[in-house]
């Protein structure tokens, strides 16, 4: 149920009355308030009007990549963590945690709302689980960053602050899951850079043996990606009317990490199992959602093609030049774009034989949602109208300037994208 902005507290609960009367009058009747910054004794006293089992947030909401958050800190006060609050009458106002809707690991967290403090460590909790730092060690970035990572509903999160190895902060992080909830550690996101390295892992194995829990962790560092790189959110922050605590919407806004080592190519997780066998993911957990499909393209693809799997999607490899190795083994995935990185030019319509064999096998929705990198891809190509409009769908291409600065700089996070939309569909179009 949402509710619109700072309106008087009985206007706010006239208009609740108005919206409540389509529900059934058995109570306490579910709501859950969608509006930043209502007053605590506000929704005391529309809980015993009304009858509810009310959640509501006294801070921001963000709403992001399928939750909508009320985590939040205040400034300077990193170990403040802002939770839903649940009013009903005649009950202690509770907390609720910071998602919606709650993944499996928050419910359990719930319980327990405590954070633990394993020795040698200082833990925060965070939208995503929780952030740890060596005891005595105040790193206000750190915590800032660590507080942007966006949630995942497969996994909590630990963010650990350094690089493994470091058996005093793995000491800790031990700790710390042997203490939560066992629900809530069934499986683990170690973010921690090298901690699933040839060093680390063995280590994290017999730890995961222990727990009974699957832990994921980077076998190279992490690199935190966002709305202006690779895997990119829509976030949308609404702050606390009237209130400049806890409401800087750049500070709210969600980033997810990528594993990549020192030259910038992407690395890989690795997961420990229960069991003690180990296997590895790509660079980016959870796969991104085109990955499942991308293998089935090749089929579709002209015999003689070239093509392997890359991290962000599919690398049509030829002899024409330039060729986009390096950029594939750099370039980060999109979560729901796949990426066809394609040799030669697009000036040339030779070099378009294995791109044209791809966008025909491809299903509509997934051309309607296809990154293309090709050199000279933004130019005033026809080729590339062509193909936009005898598929009818937009090319979304990585301009040639920012695929320069990116050789250039060995910084694959630079590349810069515009849209080839169709201007008419011919005979052939879909």
């Amino acid at each position: 149920m949402d509710a619109d902005g700072s309106e008087h507290e009985d206007a706010l609960l006239a208009a609740l009355a108005g919206a409540l009367s389509a529900l059934p009058p058995e109570g306490p009747r579910p709501v859950r308030l969608l509006m930043p910054g209502l007053e605590a004794h506000t929704g005391l006293r529309a809980a015993r009007l009304h009858d509810l089992d009310l959640i509501a947030s006294v801070g921001p909401l963000t709403f992001t990549q399928g939750f909508v958050t009320t985590a939040w800190s205040e400034p300077g006060h990193p170990e403040v963590f802002g939770h839903w609050q649940r009013y009903r009458a005649g009950v202690p106002v509770g907390l609720h945690g910071a998602l919606h809707p709650q993944p499996g690991w928050e419910r359990a967290l719930n319980r327990e709302p405590a954070v633990p403090q394993p020795a040698g460590a200082s833990v925060l909790r965070v939208m995503s689980g929780f952030a740890i730092q060596p005891q005595g060690v105040r790193d206000p970035a750190f915590a800032q960053d660590a507080a942007r990572l966006r949630p995942l509903d497969s996994a909590l999160r630990l963010i650990v602050r350094g690089r493994c190895p470091n058996a005093r902060l793995l000491a800790a992080v031990g700790e710390l899951l042997a203490t939560l909830p066992e629900a809530a550690v069934r499986r683990v996101q170690l973010v921690w850079p090298y901690a699933g390295d040839a060093a680390g892992a063995p280590a994290l194995s017999r730890l995961a043996r222990t727990l009974g829990c699957e832990i994921t962790a980077p076998m190279a560092g992490l690199t935190v990606s966002g709305a202006e790189s690779g895997v990119d959110h829509t976030t949308l922050t609404l702050p606390v009317p009237h209130s400049p605590a806890a409401t800087d919407p750049d500070a709210l806004t969600t980033h997810d990490v990528h594993v990549a080592h020192p030259d910038g190519r992407l690395g890989r997780w690795q997961v420990c199992g229960p069991d003690g066998r180990r296997w590895t993911l790509g660079a980016v957990v959870p796969a991104p959602a085109w990955s499942a499909g991308a293998a089935g393209l090749l089929d579709g693809l002209t015999a003689g093609t070239s093509v392997g799997l890359c991290p962000a999607g599919l690398h049509l490899r030829g002899t024409a030049e330039p060729s986009l190795g390096w950029l594939a083994e750099r370039l980060p995935p999109h979560q729901d774009r796949l990426t066809v990185l394609v040799d030669g030019d697009a000036d040339d319509l030779r070099d378009h034989e294995p791109l044209r064999g791809l966008l025909a096998a491809s299903p509509p929705e997934l051309r309607a949602r296809l990154r293309l990198v090709m050199a000279h891809a933004d130019g005033p190509a026809g080729p590339l109208q062509y193909l936009a409009d005898v598929h009818g769908c937009p090319l979304t291409v990585a301009t040639g300037a920012s695929l320069t600065e990116a050789r250039e700089d060995g910084d694959a996070s630079l590349v810069q994208w515009s849209v080839v939309r169709p201007e008419r569909v011919t005979g052939d179009g879909r």
